[in-house]
C-alpha cells in the first residue's frame, strides 16, 4: 500500500533499478547489481510534503492494477474488460507519475525506477503511431522527443488534449504568448452545465458522444503550468467529486462522462494518472 510521504534526510538507491541500499550494504539486494548506487540528499527530494487522500487513495488503487510480472500494470481491473491489457504508453505516464512524487517522498523514485528496468518503454503505443515516451515526455520537461514539437508555432489543434501537452511545450520552449493562447482556447471549452472540459471533435464523433475525464485533468495541468490559479482550483474540485469513491475501483477515475452527467467507463491508469498529477501541490 502507498503511504503518505515520510521525512527522510539521506537514502541510497540503486542506479539500475532504483531499489534502496541498507546501510553499509555495497549491493543491490533486488538485481544484485553492485558499484551502481547513488546517493540522494538534500533538495525536496524527501522533503516530507504530506498527499491529500484522494492522492493517497488513487496511489492504492494503482497499486491493484500491478500484473503478476513485477512492475507491469494492467490499464483496467477487471480481467474481463477488453482493456485490460498492458498499454506501454500507461507504464510511461506512471514512470512520469512517481517520478513527480519523488519530488516529495524519494521512496517514489524507487518505483519509477523498477518500472524502466521491467518495462520497454521504446516500443509503438497502443493506439497511436507514437512510441510508448513520445506523448507523455512532456510531463517529464523532455522537449526532444515529444511528439508534437513540430508543430507551427500559432497552431491550434483540434483536440484538447494535445493543446494542453502543447501548451506545456510552448512553456518550456519559452513561447508564453503562444501557450497563453492556447489556454486561451481551452477556457473557452470548458463547460458550465457538466462543469468540465468541453467535447472536442474526437469526442463528438464517437458513437456515443462523452466527456473525456482525461482532458479535463490535462486542463487542470495545463492551468498549474502556467500559474492560473484559478483554474487549477476549479478543476482539482471538479476531479474530487468525480472520483470513484467505493468498490474494487475505488481511488480511480472512470474515462468518462455522458452529457446527462453520468460517469461512464472504467477506471484505468491513463485518467486515474492525470488526475493525480493534476491534484498534485
Amino acid at each position: 500500500m502507498f503511504q503518505t510521504a515520510s521525512k527522510k534526510t539521506k537514502a541510497r538507491f540503486c542506479d539500475n533499478c532504483g531499489t534502496e541500499i541498507a546501510a553499509g550494504d555495497r549491493y543491490c539486494s533486488y538485481c544484485g547489481q553492485s558499484l551502481a548506487i547513488t546517493a540522494l540528499t538534500g533538495g525536496n527530494v524527501g522533503a516530507g510534503l504530506l498527499l491529500e487522500d484522494n492522492i493517497i487513495s488513487a496511489l492504492n488503487f494503482i497499486n491493484k492494477l500491478k500484473a503478476e510480472k513485477e512492475d507491469v500494470y494492467w490499464e483496467v481491473l477487471d480481467s474481463g474488460h477488453g482493456d485490460h491489457k498492458v498499454w506501454p504508453q500507461s507504464q510511461f505516464l506512471l514512470y512520469a507519475l512517481f517520478t513527480k512524487l519523488g519530488l516529495h517522498d524519494q521512496n517514489y523514485l524507487a518505483s519509477a525506477a523498477r518500472i524502466i528496468c521491467n518495462n520497454d518503454l521504446t516500443v509503438w503505443a497502443v493506439d497511436r503511431l507514437i512510441r510508448a515516451g513520445e506523448r507523455f515526455c512532456i510531463l517529464l520537461g523532455d522537449t526532444e522527443d515529444f511528439y508534437l514539437k513540430d508543430c507551427r508555432l500559432g497552431s491550434v489543434l483540434p483536440h484538447s488534449d494535445e493543446n494542453a501537452l502543447l501548451l506545456l511545450y510552448r512553456l518550456l520552449t519559452n513561447e508564453k504568448t503562444d501557450a497563453d493562447n492556447l489556454f486561451g482556447n481551452l477556457e473557452e471549452m470548458w463547460d458550465d452545465e457538466v462543469n468540465m472540459l468541453g467535447m472536442d471533435a474526437a469526442d463528438r464523433s464517437k458513437e456515443k458522444p462523452q466527456y473525456a475525464v482525461y482532458k479535463t485533468s490535462l486542463f487542470g495541468i495545463a492551468a498549474k503550468a502556467i500559474g492560473n490559479s484559478k483554474w487549477a482550483s476549479i478543476v482539482q474540485s471538479r476531479l474530487r467529486q468525480l472520483q470513484t469513491g467505493s468498490g474494487p475501483c475505488s481511488g480511480g477515475w472512470k474515462t468518462e462522462m455522458l452529457p446527462r452527467g453520468t460517469l461512464d467507463g472504467a477506471e484505468n491508469i491513463e485518467t486515474t494518472a492525470l488526475s493525480i498529477i493534476a491534484l498534485l501541490p
